[in-house]
């Protein structure tokens, strides 16, 4: 949860894993369209962070 409310989703995978994750990306990214702005959805892999800042703003 964030200072402002809305929910913060992070899926975290190995850079393995992350090129294959189309479908998890689509469902978070529909989840988070459907909330009208209250939630947030992301996959990050190899501590990226920077996108989680992007993500937030």
């Amino acid at each position: 949860m964030l200072d402002a409310g809305r929910l913060l989703v992070i899926e975290y995978k190995g850079a393995h894993l992350f090129d294959s994750e189309e479908a998890k990306r689509q469902i978070g990214d529909a989840w988070a369209d459907a909330s009208g702005g209250q939630c947030l959805f992301c996959i990050q892999s190899d501590r990226g962070f920077d996108f989680i800042d992007r993500t937030i703003g």
